[in-house]
This record gives C-alpha cells, structure tokens and sequence, in this order.
C-alpha cells in the first residue's frame, strides 16, 4: 500500500511540473556558453592519455586518504599489530605513489 501511494504521489508532483512549466527559450539561454565568450576551437579534440592517467591517480590515492581518517581517529586504541599492519599497507601505498610518478614524469 504504501508504495502505490508513493508512485501516486511522484505521478502527481511530475504532472504539475509539467502542467505549470513554463518553456522560455531564446538564443543565450539556448547557446553553448552562457558567458558571452565564444568558443576558439572545436571541443572535440584528442587529448594526451597523461590527463587521464594523472586523473585515475588522483581518485585513487584521494580515496586512499579518505581510509586513513578513520585509522587516525582510533590509533590509539590499536594493538602494535594494527600500527604495523596499517604502516606496511602506508608503505606500499607510497611505493605505489612514487611508481607511478616515475612512470609519469618525463625521464631527464
């Protein structure tokens, strides 16, 4: 029942959204860039695979961060067995890191 009183209610919120949509289109609203600037080249140009690389990376190690906050905030209450295990997997996350810098960086 309360689900066929959901879909009900979404039915009914989507149709007066439609019913008092107003529709004012004109060239600004319409066009690629609302800033007034226009566009120098064609947007669908090939880019360097480094970018992406570089942006894989990025989400990567940034989640990493985000799995030691919760280690910082209980490390006190861990055994010496937990600080060794967390700094071999810190360990092998900077190994990782410089890799792939290397990897990345152009060799000199």
């Amino acid at each position: 029942m309360f689900i066929l009183i959901s879909i009900l209610i979404v039915m009914i919120l989507v149709g007066f959204n439609f019913a008092i949509n107003v529709y004012n289109s004109d060239y600004e609203k319409i066009s690629a860039y609302e800033c007034g600037s226009l566009p120098r080249k064609d947007a669908r140009q090939r880019f360097n695979i480094q970018f992406y690389i570089i942006a894989l990376l990025f989400l990567l190690f940034d989640l990493e961060i985000v799995l030691l906050i919760p280690y910082a905030t209980i490390a006190s209450l861990l055994s010496w067995l937990g600080y060794w295990v967390f700094s071999i997997v810190l360990g092998i996350l900077t190994f990782g890191l410089v890799f792939e810098l290397k990897q990345l960086l152009p060799n000199k």
